[in-house]
């Protein structure tokens, strides 16, 4: 799958700005058109495997050994890697359904609406809330939990508001 990323250019530092603020070393006036340089751009980014993988096949890589717990199914797995797997071994799960739940919150414990919409990530009272629910789930689920977050850097800053709040 192909995935957008807006960048921007300033010229001053000489380096390529992206939105989620890593710098990197732009390119030379000599491989970068003068009209490239300002504003904003578009890149395309590739992320299917089969590529890489294709890569290591033609470089005579003859092993290759890839674990995981959520590869299933393997066919599909295979498929999107563009490779043949003379051998697979595949184990059944080891967590029953009686040690998973899935569910909903529409609401914290502070009735905030639980949104994690791009619009909401910098809304206050939602990730106090946030944070103060996954407290109190944690607190009655025994040898821990697992969240996810959308990037790195909402986590982070997540994290920050709720030292920030004290969130307990």
């Amino acid at each position: 799958m192909d995935m957008g990323h807006q960048t921007k250019r300033t010229s001053a530092a000489k380096k390529k700005q992206t939105s989620w603020g890593d710098a990197v070393v732009a390119p030379t006036a000599q491989q970068t058109a003068p009209t490239q340089l300002k504003g904003w751009g578009l890149s395309y980014w590739c992320f299917s495997p089969r590529y890489a993988m294709n890569d290591l096949k033609r470089n005579g890589v003859r092993n290759v050994i890839i674990t995981s717990g959520t590869l299933s199914p393997m066919r599909e797995f295979a498929s999107e890697m563009a490779l043949s797997f003379g051998v697979q071994l595949t184990n059944s799960h080891v967590i029953t359904s009686k040690q998973v739940w899935v569910g909903v919150m529409e609401k914290g414990p502070n009735r905030q609406a639980l949104n994690s919409s791009f619009r909401n990530r910098t809304n206050e009272a939602y990730i106090t809330d946030l944070g103060m629910a996954i407290v109190r789930i944690s607190a009655s689920v025994p040898d821990g939990v697992l969240v996810f977050f959308p990037s790195y850097a909402t986590m982070t800053a997540f994290i920050e508001q709720w030292k920030k709040v004290s969130v307990d």
